[in-house]
């Protein structure tokens, strides 16, 4: 018996499964940006001393693997953070 209802996801042939092109790409957003943001949350945009303080911080998160193993420390590198590591750079400040 039809009630007229839409059927539900997983109900109708083989729609158990979600098909690989429904993935979205994890988004990444460049590290100037981000740091840029979090030094103005930090108020660490006003004066010379709280800038070179903040950025010491970021180095030393960097190199500690607080933002996972993929962020690389270096010159010339240019890391892209994903939601989930600007979340604990937040976090790591608190």
């Amino acid at each position: 018996m039809r009630s007229g209802l839409p059927a539900l996801a997983g109900t109708a042939k083989g729609g158990d499964k979600l098909p690989g092109s429904n993935k979205l790409p994890e988004l990444r957003f460049n590290d100037g940006p981000v740091e840029m943001a979090l030094a103005v949350i930090y108020a660490a945009t006003e004066d010379d001393k709280r800038r070179k303080a903040f950025r010491a911080r970021i180095n030393y998160f960097q190199r500690a693997k607080v933002l996972g193993d993929d962020v690389e420390v270096g010159k010339g590198k240019q890391n892209a953070y994903s939601i989930v590591q600007i979340e604990c750079g937040l976090l790591a400040w608190n």
